[in-house]
């Protein structure tokens, strides 16, 4: 069963009741219905039975015609195609199952030769007749096939596009067998392919070459000012190659949503401000877009500020940097989980929970977190079992899931275990890499095989006597669960394509939200005991408390907020102006830093303190529209006159539209657009779009706030770009663009070129 998919074998036959005696299943299956009614047998099915049933649901469309089955020897959980097995079940070889472990992905792809789209929703197609092998039929196509003349720019675009996106080497592209394979009974085009691995090198710089011109017109009559995202890629393996990876987005003149990798620069380990700044400001200048900068977003690494301040010295009519310098609300995201789960050492609880009652005191869990990341990479065992195990719960559930991963007999134990409990057949999930959702993931599973865990630990008590989980951190991998989630939410949120999520007005909404879920666990731990529990989360608060306040440096992300119709001035007046809920003050976060006094008069000094952030808020947008206002004054109209001229006293009472009102106070003054359009989140860009019209100055603003992201976009090819060599990067940035040229989609996008 290679690749996660298989066709069924027929083997001989097996007794199911004998089969679940001996392996200790529930008696729920000792039968091969699943809990649909669907009957898991025939010689197809020998090999399969259906899956126990366990806590979580399949709530995916794919189970609408599927049926979860489990191999009879390797304990490993299928999807069953019940319309490959309605339409061919007489045929046991052409019965489908795929395996679940990794996602939906291969099911939704799989379905799609059944007519059903990648989110569920069913296409008429048409379908290709089987070969019924009638030779007047063949010799038809075969003269079709020869009459229709072959067009040797598209056919020179799609090898292209096989070629960078399933990452092909050069010299697999032209070799020998592929070549006789691809020309087989098509001799024509045999003069078309490449004779040698310089040839596709030469075709794709050549295409990368051509794209330059376009994209630069495409900049030029963007409807947008440009926003350049850059992020550090640094490479994981020894001789890797480091990148500087630079993105600009922008609306088109179509008012499409662009997203362009402009530069993939290798910076070999110097990753200095004015290095960055000198790449930069070379594309900037290659692609002449200076004078419609608006903002830069990269994370939060000092040398990014150093980076943005030299570009201003050499284009002076930028911003401040503090005013054009955003942070990547994936990566800061990123840094306070790292920080909850990797800041605080059990050995140290009662210093951390101390310092997290200090006003200003400097945060050291950057520190612990390199501490920690650098024993990692040791190459004792026990010493990365030991730096794991000081991180409390989630360190031991570490090493219990590398311990029942280390070799296959462990494995199999695990899955003994998995039915000794009953529960359902899943694999533990191991954390690690470079994104921490995995952490999420493996506490979320941990959870879910509990019973199967403790079993395992008692029957290795000797090799993990000290990871064994207590009820307290089962309790504690709970809260801690709780806490990951609207982190994970925002996380995918804010890093989404920007139409409904990801634009910049994103950033601060999920900052709010986040803030006041760790506020709440912070308050329900204030007065316990110091414990590890309390450490992270009052770290967490701290960790998000300092970024809110970096973003009020730059007015754009309260601009970008309140030009959202939805929200406006609204989101600010309820979540930081004194809103009041059950009589009692609700805190102003993380603005309000007031100590400990009498109720009464602490609630006062919050009002007051929510009041005046409001109005800052509102000072902020009015100064960052004022400069609209400046650069690109809006035209003003008088009332045309009558058949008779007026004189100067009526003249001076007939006001220009801008005196009576302008777009900003308009704009504010109207009521709210709902949030929800049917059951989909309302699309900005289409709203400001249509309505560009009734505020022809404000709609600039808005759309160079739109196409701003929350996020960085060089997250994209992180995972890639993480394990090339010198050997292996010399294509690296044509390839991309190739890639990122042929995911406009379709012939239309190849004909462009």
């Amino acid at each position: 069963m290679a690749g996660g998919t298989s066709s069924i074998s027929a083997t001989h036959s097996i007794d199911l009741t004998q089969i679940h005696a001996e392996s200790q299943l529930g008696t729920v299956l000792r039968t091969r219905y699943t809990r649909t009614g669907f009957l898991v047998d025939g010689k197809a099915l020998r090999d399969f039975y259906p899956t126990p049933p366990g806590k979580a649901e399949h709530r995916a469309w794919v189970w609408q015609h599927g049926e979860a089955v489990t191999h009879l020897q390797s304990f490993t959980n299928y999807w069953l195609c019940r319309l490959c097995f309605d339409s061919s079940h007489k045929d046991h070889r052409k019965v489908k199952v795929i395996r679940t472990g990794g996602g939906t992905n291969s099911i939704r792809r799989h379905l799609g030769k059944h007519g059903y789209e990648l989110d569920g929703t069913y296409k008429q197609c048409k379908r290709r007749p089987v070969d019924d092998g009638n030779i007047a039929s063949m010799i038809k196509r075969q003269r079709t096939t020869e009459k229709t003349p072959v067009d040797r720019t598209e056919w020179r675009s799609l090898f292209l596009e096989y070629a960078v996106t399933d990452e092909h080497s050069l010299r697999a592209l032209a070799s020998e067998r592929l070549k006789r394979l691809a020309t087989y009974r098509q001799p024509v085009l045999e003069m078309l392919f490449p004779t040698s691995h310089n040839t596709p090198r030469a075709w794709i710089v050549d295409l990368c070459k051509k794209t330059l011109p376009r994209v630069k017109s495409d900049m030029a009559t963007a409807i947008s000012g440009i926003a350049l995202s850059f992020d550090a890629w640094l490479a994981d393996i020894d001789g890797g190659t480091d990148f500087l990876g630079v993105h600009a987005h922008y609306f088109d003149k179509d008012y499409q949503l662009k997203t362009v990798l402009i530069g993939l620069v290798p910076t070999y380990g110097n990753h200095t401000g004015e290095e960055q700044a000198n790449i930069l400001l070379k594309l900037i200048r290659q692609y002449d877009i200076a004078s419609k900068l608006t903002y830069f977003m990269a994370d939060n690494a000092s040398n990014n500020d150093t980076t943005i301040e030299a570009i201003r010295r050499e284009i002076p009519s930028l911003r401040h940097p503090h005013k054009c310098r955003l942070r990547c609300a994936g990566h800061f995201i990123n840094l306070v989980v790292k920080a909850m789960l990797y800041g605080v050492d059990i050995e140290c609880i009662d210093q951390a929970c101390n310092d997290m009652n200090k006003e200003d005191e400097e945060l050291e869990d950057s520190e612990i977190v390199y501490e920690f990341q650098r024993a990692l990479s040791l190459r004792n065992a026990v010493d990365r079992q030991t730096a794991w195990r000081k991180k409390g719960c989630v360190g031991k559930l570490h090493n219990i899931v590398i311990h029942a991963h280390y070799s296959e007999a462990r494995r199999h134990v695990f899955r003994s275990k998995q039915r000794e409990a009953d529960t359902r057949l899943v694999e533990l999930v191991l954390n690690g890499g470079i994104k921490w959702q995995s952490d999420h993931d493996m506490i979320e599973r941990g959870l879910e095989l509990k019973d199967p865990i403790e079993l395992y630990c008692l029957q290795f008590i000797d090799d993990l006597r000290e990871d064994i989980l207590t009820a307290d951190d089962w309790a504690e991998l709970k809260e801690i669960l709780k806490l990951l989630k609207p982190l994970k939410m925002a996380s995918l949120k804010v890093q989404a394509d920007g139409q409904h999520f990801g634009g910049l007005w994103q950033s601060l909404t999920a900052l709010e939200s986040l803030l006041t879920t760790l506020e709440k666990a912070k308050s329900d731990h204030e007065h316990a005991a110091n414990s590890h529990l309390k450490a992270i989360v009052n770290l967490g608060w701290k960790k998000l408390d300092k970024y809110y306040r970096l973003s009020d440096r730059t007015p754009a992300y309260r601009a970008a907020v309140a030009l959202h119709p939805s929200l406006k001035m609204s989101w600010f007046e309820q979540h930081w102006g004194g809103m009041k809920d059950d009589n009692t003050q609700r805190k102003n976060k993380a603005k309000a830093k007031c100590k400990q006094r009498q109720s009464q008069q602490q609630n006062q000094d919050d009002i007051e303190a929510s009041t005046l952030w409001t109005v800052k808020a509102r000072h902020a947008i009015e100064e960052l529209y004022n400069e609209y206002k400046m650069r690109c004054p809006a035209p003003t109209t008088r009332p045309a006159t009558r058949e008779r001229e007026v004189d100067d006293y009526t003249a001076s009472l007939m006001l220009t539209d801008t005196v009576l009102q302008d777009d900003l106070q308009r704009y504010l003054a109207e009521p709210l657009t709902p949030y929800m359009v049917g059951n989909k989140p309302i699309n900005v860009v289409q709203w400001w779009r249509d309505n560009r019209q009734r505020y022809p100055l404000l709609s600039k603003l808005a759309f160079d706030l739109l196409a701003t992201p929350a996020s960085s976009s060089a997250c994209e090819h992180e995972d890639r770009l993480r394990t090339i060599t010198p050997t292996t990067a010399k294509l690296v940035q044509e390839r991309l663009c190739v890639e990122e040229t042929h995911k406009g989609g379709g012939k239309s996008a190849r004909r462009s070129l």
